[in-house]
């Protein structure tokens, strides 16, 4: 039995047990040889499945263990951008400190910035834009965060993004 086999749903055994946030099976699938950056079908690696549902304790299981805190999935999405689209603050921290890499943009040109404007979590826009993120970064339709914040509505969001001078010139392909 091959313990990374891909299922017919496209995950793994690790996939699955991480994403479920079951910690004690991520440690015995571990102990007994999964590949740790396996990816599933869609290219989500087990620390992108934990990201996307908030469990920071397999996060930092996942790390501990070796997982590739700066590995993309085949839409270009890395651990950081996942955490920032869930405004997961405590897995930002932690994927932080074991320097990921915050200014990455993923296959449609978005930054983790872009995807905390998307959602609307300002806590993840100050959290970015303390460690001086590129505030007028733009994506592959040309938006900045600054157009993504202004579609989404959020007011406060948009106040931070002004403090940090974030241009109000820049046009999108929508002009």
């Amino acid at each position: 039995m091959n313990i990374d086999e891909i299922t017919v749903y496209g995950w793994n055994a690790l996939y699955a047990a991480a994403s479920a946030g079951y910690n004690k099976v991520v440690e015995l699938l571990l102990e007994n040889g999964a590949n740790v950056n396996q990816c599933n079908t869609f290219g989500w690696t087990p620390l992108v499945a934990a990201c996307s549902e908030g469990h920071i304790d397999t996060v930092i299981l996942l790390i501990n263990k070796g997982a590739d805190i700066n590995l993309a999935n085949t839409k270009g999405e890395t651990p950081m951008h996942v955490a920032c689209l869930g405004g997961y603050s405590s897995i930002f921290e932690v994927l932080l400190n074991k320097e990921a890499i915050l200014n990455r943009c993923d296959a449609q040109g978005n930054y983790p910035l872009h995807n905390a404007c998307y959602n609307r979590h300002p806590e993840i826009v100050a959290l970015l834009l303390e460690e001086n993120v590129d505030v007028n970064c733009i994506n592959n339709m040309k938006n900045t965060p600054l157009h993504v914040a202004c579609v989404c509505g959020h007011d406060e969001i948009v106040q931070k993004l002004m403090k940090k001078h974030a241009s109000v010139k820049k046009v999108n392909k929508n002009a």
